[in-house]
């Protein structure tokens, strides 16, 4: 059921992950509660069909538990910086000599912030923008768009916000980020 190691996570997330100073301690491992949240993510399952049992072994959770945890941390923040600092620190393996922009149209079921009635679908869709390099490594995605429109309605707008996370990753002039 592991996502990512142990060790990748201790490595490159939680240093980036606020922790309280004082008070209460975590209840779990903190790389357990990471791995649970990474499980949950790429699998795709409801919070609370999450197996905490089998993820969290020493102390287990329930599922509001590492929900809490993630939505702090999103709150935060913290799930940026840790991806601007892994596109920061394995710049060199990306291929930005292009890059590729692709959309997807999304059913809306429970409607949300950014929906609308997209025809061709016969429903309510939202439209999310993701930027890869040219070997198809996730950059970035976008605010999700209102599905009403096309995959370039506000394309000079959407594009900038998909940019600027990037920019920060890039290394300051006469810095050598990237050499061992």
């Amino acid at each position: 059921m592991e996502v990512l190691s142990k060790d990748i996570i201790v490595t490159w997330i939680l240093p980036h992950l606020p922790f309280r100073s004082g008070g209460r301690r975590l209840a779990a491992e903190p790389a357990e509660v990471v791995a649970a949240i990474l499980y949950k993510l790429k699998t795709g399952c409801q919070w609370r069909f999450l197996p905490v049992r089998q993820l969290l072994a020493h102390r287990p959770l329930s599922w509001q538990g590492v929900f809490y945890h993630f939505n702090e941390w999103r709150k935060q923040g913290a799930w940026k910086r840790v991806w601007l600092c892994v596109l920061r620190q394995h710049r060199r393996h990306l291929d930005l000599c292009s890059v590729q922009l692709d959309g997807s149209h999304t059913p809306a079921k429970n409607g949300g912030a950014a929906v609308g009635y997209q025809g061709r679908k016969a429903a309510r869709t939202t439209n999310a923008l993701f930027l890869a390099d040219n070997t198809g490594q996730p950059l970035a995605v976008a605010t999700p768009q209102a599905g009403n429109h096309h995959d370039t309605f506000g394309l000079g707008r959407v594009f900038a916000e998909l940019c600027s996370p990037i920019d920060p990753s890039r290394p300051k002039p006469g810095r050598r980020v990237f050499e061992r």
